[in-house]
């Protein structure tokens, strides 16, 4: 008994000390967001988040529900009431509207910001200011519907392409990919979508997790989802990531021109279109004439580049420390870049 009451202090002191030294990392790290058990919680991927739902079609494979209003990594998520990370559209194209399909995965759902600050709301923003002043001079509205979802493959996005995106008539289809997205394994015949464990946060020790990464060990265990050719590594999931790539893209782009529709594709992703890509995304122009944009461009930053395939960002276009996605600047800077490159080019309508 007087050796527990011995160490009590001490222990005591040790807990208030951590206690201490946890909560001025995370004001540090997240500001009064650290400190929220709502915001913590909603730090962790859409899969782990309890948000998401088996979708009715398989292909499509899980989805948002619709009118969802929550919290995701640390921004508001708002779906409308067709499940669409996005505001309100009717189904049917209002006569002189141009309408714009988006298509992708996290970063144009714009994990970590508000939807209207995603790069495809920006430049539909930047038609709508024009609109206005130009009313009454034949200039069409132009609408960007997002039909992306974090953590979608390339297999979910087709799905969504067949089964969502040509009810809403588009005009012209952006299909936007990350390395990530292309190496998703596809869903296999009857294979149901299973929610993961609900990841809270919160209970988590930011401080020791931040420790234990400079170490490169992952203190917690969060999911991944499984990718193509999973037993491989580093370059030897070049070639069923270009069968994966090359297929899908085909795929997409016979959907699309069966409605005589365009389709374009938009490489997006803390890294610049490597080479191998170039190579791909060349053979898909030669072959059926799908062009490819970079939206990442603007947020490199060169001189940080310390391996193949590892660029970090500057801190002022990300997130968090914590979250490597574009921030509202880094989205504006897309879409900046992308609103130019298509307009010159002529798959948007000019101002």
């Amino acid at each position: 008994m007087k050796l527990l009451k011995g160490l009590l202090p001490p222990l005591l002191l040790a807990v208030a000390v951590f206690v201490a030294a946890e909560v001025s990392y995370r004001l540090y790290a997240l500001g009064p967001a650290g400190l929220s058990p709502r915001t913590m919680n909603s730090m962790s991927t859409l899969l782990q988040s309890g948000l998401v739902r088996p979708a009715s079609q398989h292909e499509v494979w899980f989805e948002l529900p619709p009118n969802l209003d929550a919290t995701f990594a640390g921004a508001p998520l708002r779906t409308n009431s067709a499940g669409l990370v996005d505001r309100e559209y009717s189904t049917a194209k209002s006569p002189g509207t141009f309408r714009v399909a988006v298509l992708g995965s996290s970063w144009t759902m714009a994990s970590g910001v508000a939807p209207e600050h995603a790069w495809h709301a920006v430049m539909e923003e930047h038609y709508a200011t024009h609109y206005e002043q130009q009313s009454g001079t034949g200039q069409p509205r132009v609408e960007f519907i997002n039909f992306a979802l974090e953590t979608y493959g390339l297999s979910e996005i087709a799905g969504t392409l067949r089964h969502k995106v040509m009810a809403y008539d588009p005009d012209l289809i952006l299909v936007s990919i990350t390395m990530t997205t292309n190496l998703f394994r596809p869903p296999a015949d009857g294979e149901l979508f299973t929610p993961p464990d609900v990841r809270k946060p919160f209970t988590e020790s930011l401080l020791l997790s931040a420790l234990a990464a400079q170490f490169n060990y992952p203190l917690y265990q969060t999911y991944r989802r499984p990718v193509i050719a999973d037993e491989r590594r580093g370059k030897e999931r070049i070639a069923p990531a270009r069968e994966n790539f090359l297929r899908s893209m085909r795929e997409m782009h016979g959907l699309a021109q069966s409605r005589g529709i365009p389709l374009i594709g938009i490489w997006l992703g803390p890294v610049a279109m490597e080479q191998s890509v170039r190579r791909w995304t060349k053979a898909l122009n030669d072959e059926i004439g799908i062009r490819f944009y970079e939206g990442s461009t603007p947020l490199l930053d060169m001189e940080r580049e310390i391996t193949y395939g590892e660029t970090r960002f500057r801190p002022e276009y990300r997130v968090s420390r914590f979250n490597n996605h574009p921030n509202a600047a880094g989205h504006r800077l897309i879409a900046d870049k992308l609103l130019a490159d298509l307009i010159a080019d002529g798959h948007l309508p000019s101002y």
